[in-house]
């Protein structure tokens, strides 16, 4: 996730990774913790916050004559995401968005090698439940 931040000495705006844990200030030098800094906008799109930076207010998540990948997207946010309860309520919720129903594979499309141990930890949570023969949804 990237976010628009204001430096609490100088005041100027910038850009960093809101996943880290500090951050230093390129015009100031001073450093800061990134969960005590005021974010003006968020997304897990840096192009997106970038536009967003440059004053553009009206941003389409997706720009004209490009492909935007939902997948591309959605594994972004599971392979950032910290907290494993969390993360499989990601992969349910974003693969049934995409998909309405979804399998084994295209877990493991999201995490390349365990897919399988994924599915299994979703249905033993009641994440997900089969609704046909390796078929699921929330």
């Amino acid at each position: 996730m990237f976010g628009i931040v204001g430096c609490p000495n100088c005041k100027r705006t910038r850009i960093i990774d809101l996943e880290t844990k500090s951050t230093k200030c390129p015009f100031c030098g001073k450093s800061s913790k990134t969960d005590t800094l005021f974010v003006k906008f968020s997304h897990y799109d840096a192009a997106i916050v970038r536009e967003v930076f440059q004053g553009n207010e009206n941003v389409p998540f997706r720009k004209e004559g490009e492909d935007a990948d939902p997948m591309k997207a959605l594994a972004y946010r599971v392979s950032h995401c910290k907290n494993i309860d969390q993360k499989l309520q990601i992969i349910a919720e974003g693969l049934c968005d995409l998909k309405g129903e979804f399998t084994e594979e295209d877990v493991e499309t999201l995490i390349p090698g365990k897919g399988t141990v994924y599915t299994e930890a979703m249905l033993e949570r009641c994440i997900i439940h089969e609704i046909r023969y390796g078929r699921y949804t929330i």
